[in-house]
């Protein structure tokens, strides 16, 4: 008699992980909206971190500009020149060779050294109070009357075109700011970025009469002075 075998089969059961399934959309949604906030709010704080960051940036620029040209003063025992170049939103500095005989790298032949930056506004304390005290119109005075502006009806439309204003420092052999009648004077820079917004985007450059340079930061527009 012949025996019967019987075989039998077991299937096996396979688990699938969540990573292997994916995710559903209802998770896909909750993680896009997360990370929309954490975009809404970190890139704020990292525009106002770049900010911060261009101007100080600019502020050390600016100290090492006045340093170097002091320093080589005292060096060469005679007068340098600093030309600043001030813009709406960028400004650029040069230091002048007292022999006209430089050639740096990336200056013009006759510079000690060159230096621009956009993003930010350089503003001369004593050069804007001179504007401001020179601004006024006939009328003013008591006792005149302006006479009537007639006002064209169709005027014509100009593109106005930004100007830019030098303004040049000078430090003597000794190290000192000498004016144009060679009277020591103090000097203050006000440094803003174009989109001042903080605490730490408007620097107060001070130099005193003897060619000592500090700065601090102030409140955007602020003229206060440094504690």
């Amino acid at each position: 008699m012949k025996g019967i075998i019987v075989k039998s089969e077991h299937s096996e059961i396979q688990t699938v992980s969540r990573a292997d399934r994916g995710f559903t959309l209802l998770e896909l949604m909750v993680v896009m909206a997360i990370m929309a906030a954490l975009l809404a709010w970190a890139l704020p704080n990292l525009n106002q971190s770049i900010q911060n960051n261009r101007t100080a940036s600019q502020n050390m620029m600016m100290l090492a500009m006045l340093n170097f040209t002091k320093s080589e003063a005292v060096r060469r025992s005679t007068t340098v020149d600093m030309v600043l170049t001030l813009e709406d939103g960028a400004w650029s500095a040069i230091v002048e060779d007292p022999t006209n005989e430089a050639d740096v790298q990336g200056c013009v032949p006759g510079q000690l050294r060159c230096t621009s930056s956009t993003g930010a506004t350089l503003v001369v304390a004593s050069q804007e109070a001179e504007e401001a005290s020179e601004a006024g119109f006939p009328g003013d005075a008591v006792g005149i009357e302006p006479n009537p502006i007639e006002i064209d009806p169709n005027p014509i439309e100009i593109n106005p075109q930004p100007t830019a204003q030098t303004f040049e420092i000078s430090y003597n052999n000794r190290g000192y700011i000498r004016g144009s009648d060679d009277a020591w004077a103090p000097e203050t820079f006000f440094l803003q970025h174009e989109d001042c917004a903080g605490l730490n985007q408007r620097y107060r450059i001070d130099i005193t009469p003897t060619g000592q340079v500090s700065s601090c930061t102030l409140a955007c527009d602020s003229t206060e002075a440094c504690q």
